[in-house]
């Protein structure tokens, strides 16, 4: 994250940040659908590999899904949570429905391995300006491994979320009300991409 979140907390606790399957250097396995549940599963399998118990827990952006759910079906594992930029309630999206056309088979494998990662690397300065804006886009960020977002594999890993968006924070929403952790929200001030 270039937030500094996970620097300010490493100085503090020990600190273990997973790639989701499909983003930086891990894989994401066909023939499973990665929905925040799954992924939640697989995170809390890591830990208990880790022999780590119980995890103060931050998500950023769709990590705050997959936060959500480790927390709604494995409560044991979570004792706080710190969720920044995510996205919380089923509204209409058109982003969503646009950015997922890349998960769908043949058609969207052509678009992945050609266009797609073009139209990323023209659309970048744009995508950065609205992620970060009003704010200016911190200098920190410009460190950022951003050809790891142009890849074909991670192209697909972010259209299949993007598909899923709605549908499970409409399932996962319902169920808010049984967090007992403590829970942060954080988002950038006046963030242009957040809204609930």
């Amino acid at each position: 994250m270039s937030s500094g979140l996970i620097a300010m907390a490493a100085s503090r606790y020990r600190v273990i940040a997973f790639d989701r399957p499909g983003f930086g250097h891990s894989s994401r396995p066909r023939g499973a659908i990665w929905t925040d549940e799954a992924q939640a599963d697989l995170i809390q399998g890591a830990l208990n590999q880790m022999g780590v118990p119980c995890a103060a827990v931050l998500g950023h952006s769709w990590g705050c899904s997959v936060a959500l759910s480790l927390a709604l079906f494995h409560p044991d594992t979570v004792s706080a949570l710190i969720l920044a930029s995510g996205y919380y309630y089923a509204t209409p999206r058109s982003d969503a429905t646009a950015l997922s056309g890349p998960a769908f088979p043949i058609l969207g494998e052509i678009v992945r391995c050609s266009v797609s990662p073009l139209l990323a690397r023209a659309l970048w300065p744009l995508v950065k300006r609205k992620i970060f804006g009003p704010a200016q886009v911190p200098s920190k960020f410009y460190g950022f491994p951003k050809e790891m977002t142009f890849r074909p594999s991670q192209i697909r890993a972010s259209a299949a979320e993007s598909a899923l968006m709605i549908a499970d924070a409409l399932a996962r929403s319902k169920h808010y009300s049984e967090l007992k952790m403590p829970v942060e929200i954080i988002a950038g001030e006046d963030d242009q991409m957040i809204n609930n």
